[in-house]
């Protein structure tokens, strides 16, 4: 199932609320479920775990791509709008969430990263202490969303079973 976000240049607690919306919906018709989130919808994600951890009790793995768990220095002079507020290098958001191996114990979580990805960057912001971070060579933030390369990751990380490269840090 493909979820939007839809709204462009909202608060995110706007996208949180019509993300739970789905992943309720979804854990209905589906027990056991894997995320792969673009962007933003890492950070998405970890407020709707957050707050809801009996959803959190239905997800067997996450990926996240190009996701910005620790800010992104693109937010930087854009102050005035919710999004990069919300997303820049230490805000109060990002400080205040626990990361997603914290919410999810147990359960693997791989973030995958664009080398040259322009829009989240440096690229150590990406790396979620305690999950498999793998970091693509000459990779953008949209490619990791169509690059065949990004989708066997994606594809391995779905179907190795849960801590077969724990904690890995790869570079691919």
């Amino acid at each position: 199932m493909a979820i939007s976000l839809l709204h462009r240049l909202a608060p995110v607690s706007w996208y949180a609320a019509r993300l739970e919306r789905a992943l309720e919906a979804l854990v209905r018709a589906q027990p056991e479920i894997d995320v792969v989130c673009h962007s933003m919808g890492g950070i998405v994600l970890r407020m709707v775990l957050q707050r809801r951890p009996d959803l959190a009790e239905h997800v067997h793995t996450v990926v996240t791509l190009g996701s910005p768990h620790h800010g992104t220095a693109a937010a930087r002079g854009m102050l005035l709008l919710p999004e990069p507020v919300a997303l820049a290098r230490g805000s109060w958001l990002l400080g205040d969430l626990p990361h997603l191996p914290a919410l999810l114990p147990g359960r693997r979580v791989v973030g995958v990263a664009g080398e040259d990805d322009a829009i989240v960057y440096p690229v150590a912001t990406t790396d979620e202490p305690g999950a498999e971070h793998v970091v693509l060579p000459h990779r953008g933030h949209m490619s990791l969303l169509v690059d065949p390369a990004v989708h066997e990751v994606v594809l391995r990380a779905l179907s190795e079973p849960v801590g077969a490269a724990e904690g890995a840090d790869v570079v691919a």
